[in-house]
């Protein structure tokens, strides 16, 4: 994935995965007066960064009320994966502490993806401090060396993400300094925070196969960019993402303010121009003089 692809994955993520280049197939394809293009507003298909929070919120959700479990659900985290605990119960009074090692590149491209179409491979560092479904329990999760969950196989992360539970079916999400480098070693770095309310049950019990809303703001800096360049993203209404196939692509609902430093590129982005929630992956970008349409592909 090119820098211009991983931009739009971000944008709409947020994302989490929002204003990329080069992925989509534009409705309306002239440039306008501005010298704004195409090419700037286009949204990228691959939802990597909701992806990997998503992963994250699975694994906290499987924690039972004693601590690590003895088995997995690994269908929306990959089929190759496997667990070093270096506390796995909470009795002793503290928390719990875990590594999830999905393997190598080789691994996940032999195994062919998990459930979301998504390949991982990399280690993960979990810390839970209890029972995850108790309301204030937090989920400290650090990519210390590059993990990749992504469609494409070379797009990889670093850094931390905190989860905290803020009610049975909502939890917050802290992104501290997560890096994002793809094959030619462009680089973006990510802060912010996010909301994930589950609005298909009334509490979380599984993460694939429900409909989560999601409510935040990011900042990024496009760190390869000469000069370093800042974009801020606000979810003016929350996104609408289902966790099901045909459907995570991209969400389905929902309303993203993009703005770039300098005043260089501002735009407002619907998931859902028509107001159907339709898994078409139809998607408005509205700037000051214009209005595109897309397809994402």
């Amino acid at each position: 994935m090119k820098i211009n692809r991983i931009i739009n994955s971000i944008t709409a993520l947020l994302l989490m995965q929002l204003l990329l280049l080069n992925s989509c197939e534009n409705i309306n394809p002239q440039d306008d007066s501005k010298g704004i293009t195409a090419n700037h507003l286009e949204l990228g298909r691959d939802n990597d960064f909701y992806s990997l929070i998503e992963m994250a919120l699975d694994v906290c959700e499987q924690i039972e009320g004693t601590g690590v479990p003895t088995t997995w659900n690994g269908l929306s985290l990959g089929k190759v994966f496997s667990m070093d605990a270096k506390d796995s119960v909470f009795y002793d009074g503290d928390e719990v502490r875990f590594d999830l090692d999905f393997g190598t590149i080789t691994d996940a491209k032999n195994a062919g993806g998990s459930i979301d179409q998504r390949f991982r491979y990399g280690r993960v560092e979990f810390r839970i401090d209890k029972y995850f479904k108790e309301i204030g329990a937090v989920a400290e999760v650090k990519f210390d060396s590059p993990f990749c969950s992504s469609k494409e196989e070379e797009d990889v992360f670093t850094g931390e993400l905190i989860l905290t539970r803020t009610s049975s079916n909502s939890v917050n999400v802290e992104i501290k300094s997560l890096k994002i480098w793809d094959e030619s070693n462009q680089e973006i770095e990510i802060e912010g925070a996010l909301n994930y309310k589950c609005l298909s049950a009334i509490s979380i019990e599984k993460v694939w196969g429900n409909e989560f809303e999601i409510s935040g703001n990011l900042m990024m800096l496009f760190l390869k960019q000469n000069p370093i360049a800042l974009a801020k993203y606000e979810i003016t209404k929350p996104l609408i993402r289902k966790l099901e196939s045909g459907c995570n692509n991209s969400p389905v609902a929902g309303i993203i303010q993009c703005d770039f430093d300098n005043e260089v590129l501002s735009a407002k982005v619907d998931f859902d121009p028509f107001e159907n929630q339709a898994c078409d992956d139809l998607v408005r970008i509205t700037t000051k003089d214009r209005v595109f349409d897309f397809i994402i592909e």
